[in-house]
């Protein structure tokens, strides 16, 4: 019955969030690891793939950012996410393109982009995925993109699925996020609020210079 349970979406992302907490609750971000991170990463991807071919690009753009991060080099070199962010501090580097500070930031932004999603889902059970994922992509995504790709996911957003069978694609249900999903949502915010207290500093420089979807 567990193992049954642990294919379910939100169940692996409640597991992989809450391993990132308790990794976090040492010593912050300086604690939590790189492939921790990534794993967790991985699991957001699947959201972006099932929200129709607006989106279907920031999915790609996420496992990218994932593989490039858990490269042996990398990880050889920077064990945990704090190291990571601490060298392109360091370096005066954290919003150049193709620094892995800049690269985590997309990640970052995915995990803003889902828990934000789920919280619309969950607190406006009669609006329709598509209000739903208009008012998310708003709120967490649209400040970094250009024109051009607004007007392409603005596009993408008005032919999206119904909420159930958006839900149905993640094998989830109303009721399962209405209990699982707060579980994620609580696990996901001391995560949220340590990565946005560190790349704050850097939130001007990067709205100057990301052009990619997430």
């Amino acid at each position: 019955m567990v193992e049954q349970e642990e294919t379910k979406w939100l169940l692996r992302l409640i597991l992989a969030f809450d391993k990132l907490r308790e990794e976090h609750d040492k010593e912050g971000l300086n604690s939590m690891s790189i492939q921790s991170f990534a794993k967790a990463s991985a699991l957001l991807a699947e959201v972006f793939e099932n929200l129709g071919f607006a989106l279907k690009f920031a999915a790609m753009d996420i496992l990218d950012k994932i593989n490039q991060l858990t490269k042996p080099a990398v990880l050889d070199q920077f064990s945990t996410f704090g190291a990571l962010l601490q060298a392109d501090v360091k370096e005066n580097s954290v919003a150049t393109k193709g620094s892995l500070a800049r690269m985590a930031h997309n990640l970052k932004r995915a995990v803003d982009f889902v828990h934000t999603l789920l919280e619309q889902i969950i607190t406006r059970p009669d609006a329709t995925l598509q209000e739903c994922a208009t008012a998310t992509y708003n709120l967490t995504l649209e400040r970094y993109h250009p024109y051009s790709v607004r007007c392409a996911v603005s596009a993408g957003l008005r032919v999206l699925p119904t909420r159930e069978s958006f839900l149905k694609t993640l094998d989830e249900t109303e009721s399962s996020v209405e209990t699982l999903g707060k579980k994620f949502l609580a696990s996901a915010v001391p995560i949220r609020a340590a990565l946005e207290e560190v790349y704050a500093p850097y939130e001007s420089e990067f709205r100057k210079t990301y052009n990619q979807w997430v």
